[in-house]
């Protein structure tokens, strides 16, 4: 967003909000659109408008630079899977999966060089391929006793992806000099970093 384009937006919150702003300076305001446009200069003008409305639609109060970003993450954002799809997706990806080269199978006439734990840990989104490990870690999985799987292995994947999803969203929230900041200092190849985040949101 541009100064102008803020400045529209701090413009409808003195609008929609007028006690709050009553008091304020011009100096104060000039400060504010510093402060806004720095946070919210990666995002669409138009998209920042929308997300403005609908909380200036459902909130009593001016709503703080972090609750108009959730906001828009709300708005642009795909709804994800819940702990417990993803979790379906996992133990579905368990069920049968070895490394045993047995498990190749034909399709349409061509031996699939792939065992089971490759073919299930590929059908997995990359996210939680990441989560999982590797079609090894399927297999081993796969000895376990059901009762294991759905109580210890069920527990701990949910706690990691729950952690997982609720990191990418910080980083979402990041403004972009922050998140430079962030992949200059991540060494190379290192899992984690934006661009396995945009990778894994393709999906």
């Amino acid at each position: 967003m541009t100064n102008v384009e803020t400045a529209k937006i701090m413009m409808a919150f003195q609008t929609a909000y007028p006690r709050y702003y009553a008091g304020k300076t011009d100096a104060d305001i000039e400060a504010s659109i510093k402060l806004w446009r720095r946070m919210l200069e990666q995002y669409d003008y138009n998209l920042v408008e929308s997300a403005v409305l609908a909380l200036i639609a459902t909130q009593k109060f001016p709503p703080t630079i972090a609750e108009v970003i959730e906001k828009i993450q709300y708005i642009t954002t795909p709804q994800e899977m819940t702990e417990m799809e993803a979790w379906q997706l996992v133990r579905k990806a368990i069920r049968g999966a070895t490394m045993d080269a047995s498990s190749r199978k034909m399709i349409n006439g061509v031996l699939d060089e792939r065992t089971s734990a490759e073919r299930n840990f590929e059908a997995l989104p990359p996210v939680l391929q990441r989560l999982a490990g590797s079609p090894g870690q399927l297999a081993e999985w796969e000895k376990l006793d059901d009762s294991q799987i759905e109580t210890v292995l069920q527990s701990n994947f949910i706690r990691s992806y729950t952690a997982r999803t609720r990191r990418e969203k910080e980083f979402d929230s990041l403004p972009n000099a922050v998140r430079r900041l962030m992949q200059s200092k991540l060494p190379a190849g290192l899992p984690g970093g934006e661009e396995e985040i945009k990778r894994e949101r393709k999906y």
